[in-house]
């Protein structure tokens, strides 16, 4: 998989595009004609349907600082355990009779 910035994706949909109009193009995509204007003109990223359509997918790069304070310390763990191992309150399905 290559590694590419969003000019570099750009080139690559015009190659595609061929000697399609954009509107021809962004149909044969699945996508709106002023979608992929705003996506060339970078007024927009490219979506799903437009990576995919070039076999492409997104990937973002998490910081490891942001990951270790994710998994944080054991306390957090053990909070998220005992948080998962409450029974939910049952709800009774009866109707109650209106009091007159």
């Amino acid at each position: 998989m290559y590694n590419t910035d969003v000019k570099g994706l750009l080139e690559i949909m015009r190659i595609m595009q061929g000697g399609k109009t954009q509107a021809e193009y962004a149909r044969s995509i699945g996508v709106t004609p002023q979608y992929l204007c705003d996506v060339y003109k970078q007024r927009r990223e490219p979506g799903p349907a437009i990576l995919s359509s070039m076999g492409a997918t997104r990937s973002y790069l998490v910081p490891e600082t942001f990951t270790s304070s994710i998994g944080g310390s054991n306390a957090s763990k053990e909070g998220s355990q005992k948080a998962s191992n409450k029974k939910p309150k049952e709800v009774s399905s009866k109707k109650r009779k209106s009091r007159r």
